[in-house]
């Protein structure tokens, strides 16, 4: 199956919904949130939204949309990467398809049947190598070209992340932001830190991603 035919959401458009009497403080006034559903739970909470009303899709659901950041340098490049919590093997699968050799590593091991229907599904198996393990007990003597840490921050996970990171690879880094904390009051926000001095800062954006607020970030190794 072609890359292309994976499912993505349309793009939303905006909507402004009622205003409420409790509202966070500057500059969270108002909080975009891309559907109805989620508009509901911000006024459960007494936040102030904008809505995103977007068109019906069977395929616009969180599951399988891949976060613009990956997108970017999923399709920029090929060669071999670590997905740091993989989850239901989403980034894992999706880069497969698009011609990188990935190892997915996840502590849960039922996760190993996920990735082997989805990957025999796309006919990416031998693309797809699952480790199960947690991130900061992962070993290996290899770096990889991109390292992934999606929605699975912790210092320690981050530090052995980088790790892995070949000169001139990149880290790419998704958490929950500190405008989706105030919005729905969990998971808890940490600030991430600077890099090392042997990492440089590609990108670094805060955005909407279906009922998420992300804080996204890429660093590149320049040096060891």
């Amino acid at each position: 199956m072609k890359p292309d035919l994976l499912p993505w959401g349309p793009e939303p458009s905006i909507q402004k919904a009622p205003l409420y009497t409790q509202t966070l403080p500057a500059p969270y006034e108002s909080i975009e949130c891309p559907d109805e559903q989620t508009a509901v739970q911000l006024v459960n909470l007494k936040r102030r939204p904008i809505i995103h009303s977007k068109e019906n899709n069977e395929f616009a659901y969180r599951t399988w949309h891949i976060h613009p950041q990956l997108e970017k340098l999923g399709r920029s490049d090929t060669g071999c990467a670590l997905d740091l919590g993989c989850g239901n093997g989403r980034d894992s699968i999706w880069l497969a398809c698009n011609g990188w050799s990935v190892t997915a590593v996840d502590h849960l091991p039922e996760i190993q049947r996920s990735i082997d229907e989805f990957s025999s599904r796309f006919q990416v198996t031998n693309r797809i190598h699952f480790v199960h393990s947690n991130i900061h007990e992962f070993t290996t003597n290899n770096r990889f070209q991109l390292v992934l840490l999606h929605y699975t921050w912790k210092d320690s996970n981050l530090q052995s992340a980088l790790e892995h990171v070949e000169v001139g690879g990149s880290i790419s880094v998704l958490v929950h932001s500190e405008t989706h904390y105030r919005c729905f009051g969990s998971p808890q926000f940490t600030q991430p830190p600077q890099p090392p001095e042997n990492f440089r800062v590609i990108s670094d954006q805060e955005s909407w991603l279906m009922d998420r607020h992300v804080r996204g970030f890429v660093w590149q190794r320049i040096q060891e």
